[in-house]
């Protein structure tokens, strides 16, 4: 079996090019532009009996961040006549199909299960911006923390979130860090050793936007992160080397683009005591130099 994963925030579009060896234009058999074709009743599906499993390489688009229990598969068919079809599905939810007459990419279209009732209403080119239906990530609202999101319409950050681990943060196979909804927040225990920051790009160009990842302990800046885009989402983590737990205290982390702080997170590990104008999430807090 041949598993595709990538972050919610990919782009489907996008990531389809890793199952053929040819880039991915459909042309015909498909509804032309971004806006679907719709059957109320469904369009039928491939049978894939007789289809066999792919065996082939992965290779997979490169995201920063998955989240755990949302992250989307691909276990993709082929059958004899050389068709393919690939099958998406998000947690336990099958929500849609890449399918490749006779392997042409030329004539590739997709099926997509708008409402998570095993109907493929909508039918579109390969080539159109589409992603997994909300019904299908089930998590989203849990990790998506609003109230600190940026309110600059500028802004190429367009959602964050926090989450506190007492050991390493889960990791793919690419070593790349995964999310785990259950964590998110901003009061962490004290036996707190890694705290994750999340955040999804959008409108953003890879090596266009310079963004920088400041870390703060009661007004002290204690590391600065470069934070390059490079895909749809990107993550960052603090932690003390070895085992040991981060120190107890008031804490916010601030994301800043082209050196204008567009988020700040203020988050606690601990029960800590705060000196006054030492609250890292106060405006009269007074950024030292780490």
């Amino acid at each position: 079996m041949t598993s595709f994963r990538f972050d919610v925030g990919c782009l489907i579009a996008l990531c389809f090019a890793v199952l053929t060896a040819a880039p991915v234009h459909a042309q015909g058999g498909a509804a032309g532009g971004s806006e679907p074709e719709v059957d109320e009743d469904g369009f039928p599906v491939p049978s894939l009996e007789g289809f066999r499993e792919l065996s082939e390489s992965r290779r997979t688009q490169d995201t920063n961040a998955y989240i755990l229990g949302d992250e989307t598969v691909f276990e993709v068919h082929e059958g004899p006549d050389g068709t393919r079809v690939a099958s998406a599905r998000t947690g336990d939810v099958l929500w849609g199909y890449a399918i490749f007459p006779q392997g042409d990419p030329a004539r590739g279209y997709f099926l997509r299960d708008p409402d998570c009732d095993g109907r493929m209403t909508e039918k579109m080119a390969l080539d159109a911006p589409f992603s997994p239906p909300d019904c299908a990530q089930s998590s989203l609202p849990r990790i998506v923390m609003a109230p600190y999101a940026p309110d600059d319409p500028a802004a190429v950050v367009a959602d964050v979130s926090l989450s506190g681990y007492p050991s390493d943060p889960p990791a793919h196979a690419d070593g790349r860090w995964i999310l785990d909804p259950s964590r998110v927040g901003t009061e962490f225990s004290a036996d707190t050793r890694a705290v994750l920051l999340w955040f999804r790009w959008e409108g953003a160009r890879a090596g266009i936007t310079p963004v920088t990842v400041h870390w703060y302990l009661s007004c002290k800046l204690g590391l600065e992160q470069d934070a390059p885009i490079e895909s749809e989402t990107g993550s960052r983590i603090v932690k003390l080397g070895g085992s040991g737990s981060l120190p107890s205290g008031a804490y916010r982390v601030e994301i800043l683009e082209g050196g204008n702080r567009v988020v700040t997170i203020p988050f606690t590990i601990g029960s800590p005591t705060i000196p006054p104008g030492l609250d890292p999430g106060s405006p009269d807090c007074v950024a030292e130099a780490g």
